[in-house]
């Protein structure tokens, strides 16, 4: 069974792409077609000015088009009274823009046992890769984050849950680029978690088509 594939150019201060915007004023959800490339790239982002922008180079997704998943207006404002954190309005990258270490214990903890909707989850799993993320040091091998118990943990929480977080565990991954600098520091790692799960999300695409086309 083919894994679905979404393209989206490849930016270090990184942003969730749709079609026209990249956060929709109907707040429903961002949207994404079968092959994007992004065509605007948000001011850049605090941690990842050093970075810049690699305009035109494209990292592949494996997503299952029936798990591809977008952060959510309701769910971000949800998890920011959650959390008594505030949104910018112009903030494109919000999930990214308010993480950091000194919340990830707190946040790890609402994670496991607070009573969250699904677009809260999602958008709260967002907060801790990236503040595990920051928690290595620029150009820091991968085993350095393969240590982290904070790590392990996150990397625990996807394993568990990978039909909500499929999307993120793809896009930390930066499938199709094999060189150091066009990794975050958690994609090594990040790609064993895709390892793992793949193939489980792979058979339950299988299972849904079986379902939907009997005579397949």
């Amino acid at each position: 069974m083919d894994v679905g594939v979404i393209t989206y150019t490849y930016v270090r201060s990184r942003l969730w792409v749709s079609p026209n915007n990249p956060f929709h004023s109907t707040g429903d959800s961002l949207r994404a077609s079968t092959v994007l490339t992004a065509s605007c790239v948000s001011p850049c982002v605090r941690r990842r000015v050093n970075f810049g922008v690699r305009p035109g180079r494209a990292a592949v997704e494996e997503v299952l088009d029936h798990l591809r998943r977008y952060p959510t207006k309701a769910g971000r404002e949800a998890l920011a009274a959650r959390l008594d954190l505030i949104i910018d309005p112009h903030s494109q990258d919000w999930e990214w823009e308010v993480a950091g270490p000194q919340h990830f214990d707190t946040w790890l903890s609402t994670y496991r046992n607070g009573p969250l909707s699904d677009d809260e989850r999602f958008s709260l799993m967002e907060m801790l890769i990236q503040s595990v993320e920051d928690m290595v040091p620029l150009r820091g091998p991968p085993v350095e984050v393969e240590e982290l118990p904070q790590w392990q943990a996150v990397a625990k929480l996807l394993r568990a849950n990978p039909r909500l977080h499929a999307s993120s565990i793809a896009y930390w991954s930066v499938f199709g680029r094999d060189e150091p600098e066009e990794h975050f520091r958690v994609s090594i790692p990040m790609r064993k978690v895709w390892t793992a799960v793949k193939s489980n999300l792979a058979e339950q695409c299988a299972s849904a088509d079986g379902g939907r086309n009997p005579g397949s």
